[in-house]
């Protein structure tokens, strides 16, 4: 955010105050690369309804620093889209996915790795937050169905090893 108002740089790393502020996380300051305000035009003071950039930012240090609140500020902040897969889709993706996954000897990704995937998919347009029977929020992707979250096994893509993006952006 080279020029911006609300860009930072100390201790070696520029921040961005907006994003700090949005994240919530109060010990952390969000980085931002200086040719982050190329695309952050006009941010405002204390946007409510901060732009991609900035969205992103928040988005990928509370992931990074913060995870039990990532759900929470996903919702919030990230991408929004209706469409998702019929039940009978999903249904057909999710055995499918099992049944490779057990074939291979159910192989699970590292929490790191989970990390990592969530944080790609939360800035996804096809990435969405839904509430299990138990009212808990967990991110949907929405171009195949499945659950998105730190949990492990049968129940969430992104720990299954032998999963990867629809679409091609990790796995």
């Amino acid at each position: 955010m080279h020029g911006c108002k609300h860009y930072k740089k100390a201790n070696g790393f520029g921040e961005c105050r907006i994003a700090t502020h949005l994240s919530g996380v109060k010990a952390d300051k969000v980085e931002a690369r200086p040719d982050a305000c190329a695309a952050c035009k006009e941010c405002g003071d204390d946007p409510s309804n901060p732009n991609h950039v900035v969205a992103s930012l928040v988005i990928s240090h509370v992931i990074k620093h913060a995870p039990e609140k990532q759900l929470e500020i996903v919702k919030k902040y990230g991408p929004k889209t209706k469409k998702k897969p019929s039940v009978v889709s999903q249904a057909v993706t999710y055995s499918q996915s099992v049944a490779k996954w057990v074939s291979h000897g159910r192989p699970e990704r590292s929490d790191e790795e989970v990390l990592k995937i969530l944080d790609t998919c939360s800035k996804c347009k096809h990435f969405s937050i839904r509430k299990i029977s138990d009212g808990t929020p967990v991110g949907q992707c929405l171009k195949c169905g499945c659950s998105m979250s730190v949990s492990g096994g049968a129940t969430n893509k992104a720990r299954m090893a032998t999963e990867s993006c629809p679409i091609g952006k990790w796995g």
